[in-house]
């Protein structure tokens, strides 16, 4: 059963990232499925996570938010910072949208914090760039450079691959 549900969330990101959300959902919530049964927490974080990601995708905001919470309660008790700094980011990509600005900044900072602590690149990049896409909005020019510049340079210092959205600017 593990294996078919990390098989079923590997199917779910293909799909995902070819355009094709009902496909994705549906081998995510398989997979889900697999990892519930299985009561492996750190998975059932992970594929809600992604069930979120997909929704959020399709444009549903309150959809995605359901998986995002669910996610962050079990990554919070399990204490996986990885996951917990990613879907800290992803909740806060949400309130910024839904216009609770203040809401999205706690959530990017936190996120921001984790990702120092466990020296993660991409959550480090992550973090920053939603934390410059917070004070873009709270029109807070001088701050929000300096945090997409941050994000930038560490994708840069760390070989990462393109999470920094200097479009905002």
């Amino acid at each position: 059963p593990f294996q078919k549900g990390t098989i079923l969330d590997t199917i779910g990101l293909k799909y995902w990232q070819g355009g094709n959300y009902p496909e994705a959902i549906q081998s995510f919530k398989e997979s889900l499925s697999f990892f519930q049964e299985l009561k492996n927490n750190t998975w059932i974080g992970k594929v809600n996570n992604n069930i979120g990601v997909v929704n959020w995708g399709m444009g549903n905001g309150t959809e995605a938010m359901k998986y995002y919470q669910e996610s962050l309660k079990i990554r919070r008790a399990i204490n996986d910072k990885k996951g917990l700094s990613t879907v800290l980011n992803n909740i806060g990509i949400i309130y910024l949208d839904w216009g609770l600005a203040e809401e999205a900044f706690i959530r990017h900072q936190e996120a921001l914090e984790i990702a120092l602590e466990i020296d993660d690149g991409y959550a480090i990049a992550y973090s920053n760039t939603n934390l410059g896409a917070y004070y873009k909005y709270m029109k807070q020019y001088d701050e929000a450079i300096n945090h997409l510049k941050i994000g930038f340079e560490t994708e840069v210092e760390r070989g990462i691959d393109q999470v920094s959205y200097s479009y905002l600017l």
